[in-house]
């Protein structure tokens, strides 16, 4: 599996400001997507990632795929080459949750497999007791080699959710479990589990449960379970499969071996400990609140527990506070950092927090999900501080780290267009943001472009900031920087939205950045012998020194085609010259050999709407509109790779036509389709793809139209899937 580097210097230092370093992604688009990021003390990064083994599709009219995984451990070095890469791979299903690395370098894994295969080693536990897979917990050593692989469960289901490093080699982890016989030790603050309910077939009961390994993984030093089994309803019908449970969703380990727990749970007799934050919980039949539990050192007493969430916002479907924890991070001096999600319309916040959303819009149907982040004191009894996170149409976090300098950083994905912001970037859906829990106070609250941070964060021992883009596979590194200096912060397919770290050869490109271009818009201008220029309101893009045609150019974003002469290398410098600050810093992405897209119709961020499409009568496609059977539709993309013969930069097709390199196909629910012409776009600019394929006889019934799933491919290489319509 080929993995896609991408490199930027950083800007000079600042106290309380970060702008971009470096980018790399962790394998080809649409294989590989990062769950989990990690770094040690020299610098080197650690990605736990999902590979893609398998897509079926339930039903041509579904477009919600049923995808399998495999797991792989990725180390970066501190330049963002690779170290190594260790697969663990099932027949079945694999998923990596949980990602730690201790002070020597050794990488800790936990997640889930119901593979009856799943490469075990030196195993605590060798096989599945139950039917529904078990945990895993891997420890894979500083030179990649396997030190332990061990399974973790009962004769139910199991997973594991989250784990930690202890300074000794031990490590902790958390998770769920639907077993009555998950392994437990003697002293275990919780030694019974989940009861069994043969009639709870669709809501079976689930408990946290918290484990240490020994260091070589031979034994457990302790596990017990954390839960409750009882729920709150109204009675009747509405009582009907509501269950109480929990699950354990992040943990984390002090110097002294206590063990920080947290996650969700619907259970009014959860473990909680007196004088602790809040001792009841506010919810009400499936929805709950966040616990936060810490266990001693030996697993075999609470030091606190507590409840964290609102009240009922007051009707359906969300007839409870409704909180969802997403991650934790403890500091020195024992508070807690704890980030979610809430829909509670009386979420507790402190009085002096600088809100970063200052009301909830519980009138919306549904109400809109607001972030939180919240500070724990040391005793679990109060909140230091507390506030929303968000704007009027919902966000999600995706993780809170404790940076180098004592602050803490929130990531995250905004759907709000008045989502807060301090500084930076002004458009995108992702954002990040800083916060000092000294002073009480956000120092940066930044957009940036879609997928580039709306993953998990870690940070190292070199003062960087490490960030993953979700499912974009990107990963961002984050040095001290003036953040509202000219800067790319990332590049996308033009057909597309979301942030990559590789490009092919005549790919039209999105380039995202701070101070990029002019402040008005300007659009594509033409001279003599009809090419496109390759400047723009003052501002050019150069790729290795090679000026690219440019299409568009505005502020914060530059459309561009990469240059053909790029075929070939295996990176490229991006830099943006601009009319008032010059050179922007050198932003480094990986050469592929295509990167395919298709243009929608709107274009939109989710890649699940209609493709830009021409009947043969050449009418746009659409319901109103269907592509007849039989017939010829024609698609328009980028990202195709090399064209031949290889055209001049930024010249409009004209016959002769360069065909597509790479061999072409189509796939229409799934089936490949006759390819009639694959090549240069007429009267479009090069690297403009277009794609006559024939709509078969058989994809629509005699009456009506719908909807079928088209896909793209260029050699190996997969586009996003999309819909065309066929009718009679």
């Amino acid at each position: 599996m080929l993995l896609l580097i991408a490199f930027s210097q950083a800007a000079t230092a600042q106290l309380t400001s970060w702008s971009t370093q470096s980018q790399a992604a962790v394998g080809p688009r649409n294989q590989a997507i990062a769950q989990r990021i990690a770094s040690d003390h020299l610098g080197n990064t650690y990605v736990a990632a999902n590979l893609l083994q398998d897509v079926t599709f339930p039903s041509a009219f579904s477009n919600a795929p049923e995808l399998r995984y495999d797991v792989a451990l990725i180390k970066l070095d501190p330049t963002g080459k690779e170290v190594f890469r260790v697969e663990l791979r099932g027949s079945g299903n694999d998923n990596v949750a949980g990602l730690a690395v201790d002070i020597a370098g050794n990488a800790y894994l936990t997640g889930f497999t119901d593979s009856t295969d799943f490469p075990v080693f030196r195993p605590y536990q060798r096989e599945h007791r139950g039917e529904s897979g078990s945990a895993f917990v891997a420890k894979i050593s500083t030179a990649g080699s396997a030190e332990y692989v061990t399974l973790l469960g009962g004769s139910r289901g199991d997973a594991g959710s989250a784990i930690a490093a202890g300074p000794d080699g031990s490590s902790y982890v958390t998770g769920w479990t639907s077993s009555t016989d998950f392994p437990v030790t003697e002293g275990a603050f919780q030694k019974e589990g989940p009861p069994y309910d043969p009639f709870a077939t669709f809501s079976p009961r689930t408990y946290a449960f918290a484990a240490k390994f020994s260091p070589d993984g031979s034994r457990l030093v302790y596990s017990t379970y954390l839960g409750g089994d009882m729920a709150r309803c109204s009675g009747g019908s509405n009582c009907i499969g509501i269950v109480g449970g929990a699950a354990g969703l992040a943990i984390a380990a002090d110097a002294a071996g206590n063990a920080y727990v947290a996650g969700n749970t619907n259970a009014t007799n959860f473990p909680v400990t007196p004088g602790a934050l809040q001792t009841m919980c506010r919810c009400i039949r499936r929805v709950g609140d966040v616990f936060v539990s810490k266990l001693n050192p030996t697993g075999t007493a609470l030091v606190y527990s507590t409840y964290l969430g609102g009240d009922a916002v007051g009707f359906e479907p969300f007839p409870g506070g409704d909180e969802s924890l997403v991650s934790i991070a403890p500091d020195p001096r024992g508070m807690v950092a704890v980030t979610g999600i809430t829909r509670a319309a009386t979420f507790p916040t402190t009085m002096d927090a600088l809100k970063l959303r200052t009301d909830y819009r519980g009138d919306m149907r549904p109400p809109p999900a607001d972030g939180f982040l919240s500070l724990l004191s040391a005793d679990g009894a109060s909140l230091l501080y507390s506030t929303l996170i968000g704007g009027g149409a919902g966000e999600s976090i995706a993780a809170v780290r404790r940076g180098p300098a004592g602050t803490y950083f929130i990531s995250g994905t905004t759907y709000s267009r008045d989502f807060p912001r301090t500084t930076g970037f002004e458009r995108g859906s992702d954002f990040l943001i800083e916060f000092d829990p000294l002073e009480r106070r956000v120092l940066r609250a930044q957009r940036w472009p879609t997928g580039a941070t709306g993953g998990d964060m870690a940070a190292n021992g070199q003062g960087a900031v490490l960030l993953a883009g979700g499912d974009s596979g990107v990963l961002t590194r984050l040095l001290p920087g003036d953040s509202n200096q000219p800067q790319i912060l990332g590049i996308a397919s033009a057909a597309g939205s979301r942030t990559a770290a590789a490009v092919s050869p005549g790919e039209l490109v999105s380039l995202y950045g701070v101070a990029l271009g002019p402040g008005e818009p300007r659009l594509l201008e033409l001279f003599e012998g009809w090419r496109v220029t390759t400047e723009l309101g003052g501002a050019q893009v150069l790729f290795d020194g090679i000026p690219a045609p440019l299409l568009y150019a505005q502020r914060d974003q530059i459309n561009t085609v990469v240059p053909f002469e790029m075929a070939g290398r295996e990176s490229v410098s991006i830099q943006v010259r601009t009319a008032t600050a010059g050179m922007t810093p050198a932003f480094q992405v990986t050469i592929a050999e295509a990167t395919p897209e298709l243009f929608r119709d709107p274009p939109d961020t989710t890649n699940t709407g209609f493709f830009s499409a021409l009947n043969q009568d050449g009418t746009l496609n659409s319901f109103r509109n269907a592509a007849a059977r039989g017939t010829i539709i024609a698609l328009f993309g980028t990202g195709a790779g090399r064209l031949e013969p290889t055209p001049e930069n930024g010249v409009l097709a004209a016959e002769p036509l360069s065909r597509a390199a790479l061999p072409v196909r189509v796939l229409m629910n799934g089936q490949p389709r006759e390819i009639l012409y694959a090549g240069a776009a007429p009267t479009l600019v090069a690297g403009m793809l277009q794609v006559n394929a024939r709509v078969p006889e058989g994809l629509s019934a005699a009456s009506g139209v719908q909807p079928v799933h088209v896909q793209l491919l260029a050699g190996h290489h997969r586009a996003e899937r999309g819909y065309i319509v066929v009718g009679p």
